[in-house]
């Protein structure tokens, strides 16, 4: 029979030691790993969460301007009002202040006239009738020539 090699005491152990060595080398890889993929869940709730929350601010800002259009709007149609009552009393105090300042209206006196005497009416001239059309004879009923007729 084959003797069987024994393994030295020295190999045993240096395979144990590489092979704990691993371990220690996995399990700090394994923390590192669920460490690393821990943050990225968080992380990536994080950017879930501000990407809402940056659809709410945006919703927010975009009713906001709309808000603001509106107020804008009323307020030029309200200055417009303003003016056109301004205008229209500005116009007003002018033409009391024209009226004011401007001369009394000098009467005139209207001169007695003798009334025209009617001037006599021409006689009519005479109407014109129109001329009557010559009378036609009335054509035969054949078409053929009508025979020499000694008169």
């Amino acid at each position: 029979m084959a003797a069987k090699k024994k393994a030295s005491p020295k190999a045993g152990k240096a395979g144990k030691i590489i092979k704990r060595t691993a371990q220690k080398a996995e399990a700090e890889a394994a923390a590192v790993l669920d460490a690393v993929r821990a943050r990225r869940k968080q992380l990536k709730m994080h950017i879930k969460s501000a990407k809402k929350e940056l659809r709410e601010v945006r919703q927010q800002l975009k009713v906001a301007k709309e808000d603001a259009r509106k107020r804008v709007k009323a307020a030029r149609a309200q200055a417009k009002k303003h003016l056109v009552r301004l205008n229209a009393a500005a116009n007003r105090k002018r033409a009391a202040l024209a009226k004011k300042i401007a001369p009394p209206p000098v009467a005139v006196k209207k001169v007695a006239t003798k009334k025209k005497v009617a001037a006599k009416k021409k006689a009519a001239a005479r109407k014109r009738v129109a001329a009557k059309p010559a009378a036609t004879r009335p054509t035969p009923a054949t078409s053929s020539p009508t025979p020499n007729r000694p008169d």
